[in-house]
């Protein structure tokens, strides 16, 4: 399903098909079963995720997950195994795994005008991706009401009037000003914003913490995390280490920015900010409705379904019990 940035679902309607002999074992997944604890058989099938990445499953098994069902975690593909959903009798929608948490119960409070917060620290997890990258406990993304909301960031998308290489279409951004420093084969660096970038009500303090994204190049766009910040037109940054891809590239003066995540770039609908220091969530839905029982969903991990070195697999839809 890819990164948090992108993963908020991940449905299985599809099965996973594996070449090889006939299957070996049938193993059942209910999300409404009472836990665990029975055998995987059809009249006793698991509950969690969890439980299938754990049992050792082999080469031509087969596991199908309950139509209908949805799941909060991650599924770990393993070798030959092949995936499915049941029963094929079933109208049900098909069988969803999810990355995202739902926190429409969660202690909402008027924060100011339309923005809502709660302490979310008891959804975050740390996590490893499969390739051993560690993700820090953070919200990635929101969903509402099945659609995704922007993180807030300055400038606005939508203001008008870009610069520097980003300035085609309706999205603005800054530009980094003549005199940053041309560092090749690093991840860290001096940007030097143009006066006047930041609204004359921030200062220094406003912009550490937050991340920037920068044009490398025409074809490649690297996000930074804002390490010092000197003034408002003296920043340092460094690469941020959960970005895929080369973080080494130059900066280069002319080409364009925004940055990110900071509660003073909170000032329209649909956007939100995670304090990483409070671990609070900021909100501001659509026509300023509070998120208590909302369909609010908060990514927390980095994949729904993840595999590694696993062979001969493919997805396919149809696979049913």
């Amino acid at each position: 399903m890819g990164k948090r940035r992108l993963a908020a679902a991940c449905s299985i309607a599809v099965a996973i098909f594996c070449t090889g002999n006939a299957h070996a074992a049938d193993y059942y997944v209910d999300s409404n079963a009472s836990g665990d604890s029975g055998s995987g058989s059809s009249l006793s099938p698991w509950r969690t995720l969890n439980k299938v990445n754990t049992v050792a499953l082999k080469s031509n098994d087969r596991v199908f997950f309950r139509k209908g069902g949805v799941w909060e975690g991650t599924l770990q593909l393993r070798n030959g195994v092949t995936y499915g959903s049941y029963p094929s009798t079933s109208t049900a929608a098909a069988p969803l795994i999810r990355t995202s948490a739902y926190i429409g119960g969660l202690n909402w409070s008027l924060h100011s005008g339309n923005i809502y917060v709660a302490d979310v620290a008891q959804i975050l997890r740390a996590e490893k991706d499969i390739q051993g990258v560690e993700f820090p406990a953070e919200v990635s993304q929101l969903i509402y009401n099945g659609a995704r909301l922007q993180r807030a960031r300055y400038p606005n998308i939508g203001a008008g009037g870009g610069k520097g290489v980003f300035n085609r279409g309706q999205n603005r951004f800054l530009r980094v000003a003549e005199g940053t420093p041309v560092a090749d084969d690093v991840d860290a660096h001096t940007l030097l914003l143009e006066a006047g970038a930041i609204p004359a009500a921030q200062g220094a303090g406003d912009i550490l913490g937050a991340q920037v994204y920068v044009k490398n190049y025409p074809w490649y766009l690297t996000r930074y995390n804002v390490t010092e910040a000197a003034s408002t037109t003296h920043i340092s940054v460094k690469a941020d280490p959960t970005w895929p891809g080369t973080k080494n590239y130059r900066l280069t003066p002319g080409n364009g920015y925004w940055l990110e995540n900071k509660l003073w770039m909170l000032d329209k609908e649909g956007e939100w900010v995670f304090d990483h220091a409070t671990k609070k969530l900021y909100v501001w839905l659509p026509a300023g409705a509070s998120p208590v029982g909302k369909s609010l969903l908060a990514s927390t991990r980095v994949h729904g379904i993840e595999g590694r070195d696993v062979a001969s697999v493919s997805v396919k839809e149809g696979l049913h019990k």
